[in-house]
């Protein structure tokens, strides 16, 4: 399930409610979207966002997940620690990064220029996890269009993290893992259904030295 098609089925079951007013993400996005999610709302697509050119669609999609997945999946908040059990999504309109905070984890979510037309960018994720996590990370790109993420999971490789990205049977759009494996960012090409018993394999392998 990707998020066009997530967005899609919302709008076809009337749990999308589209925001057409200007707004401001710092004094109403991030406001109206903790209180939806806390009362388990309908999912919000914000069409017009003072200084973005894009729409944003926050909060449901990851509340829809952690309905389904027995992880935690909620949207990461600055500071939040990362852990096992834990799975954090990029909020719209920010970038995310890993940092380094003693002997734990925590990430970093602040506003920034697009990076590859995007925001959040997966190269902003990437390269932030290959200079705090190096070799004791493992990183995937999935379906995707255009070649955002491949040049950060270029820079995961060189130090080290096991690194895959989805074969072109089972992707919707190519863009994404073809451009890392042109780029020579992959060690493994894998079918969809093999990717999470791929990142269980690669998490439980001794840290290796950078290529």
């Amino acid at each position: 399930m990707d998020l066009r098609y997530f967005i899609n089925q919302c709008e076809a079951a009337n749990e999308l409610k589209r925001v057409a007013a200007e707004v401001d993400w710092n004094l109403e996005i991030s406001h109206v979207s903790k209180l939806t999610e806390e009362k388990k709302g309908p999912a919000l697509l914000f069409e017009n966002i003072k200084g973005y050119s894009s729409p944003v669609f926050t909060g449901a999609f990851a509340t829809r997940l952690d309905s389904l997945c027995q992880m935690e999946v909620r949207e990461a908040q600055d500071g939040d620690r990362v852990i096992p059990g834990r799975v954090l999504i990029a909020p719209g309109a920010r970038h995310l990064k890993l940092l380094r905070s003693g002997a734990q984890y925590v990430v970093s979510v602040k506003d920034g220029p697009l990076v590859n037309r995007h925001k959040p960018s997966v190269d902003v994720m990437f390269r932030s996890v290959a200079q705090c996590a190096g070799a004791n990370a493992v990183g995937a790109i999935l379906t995707g269009m255009g070649d955002d993420g491949a040049r950060g999971l270029l820079e995961m490789r060189q130090v080290g993290a096991a690194t895959v990205a989805q074969d072109e049977s089972s992707s919707v759009v190519f863009g994404m893992p073809k451009a890392a494996i042109q780029l020579g960012a992959v060690r493994d090409v894998v079918h969809l259904q093999d990717i999470a018993g791929w990142l269980l394999s690669a998490a439980a392998e001794p840290v290796a030295a950078a290529n």
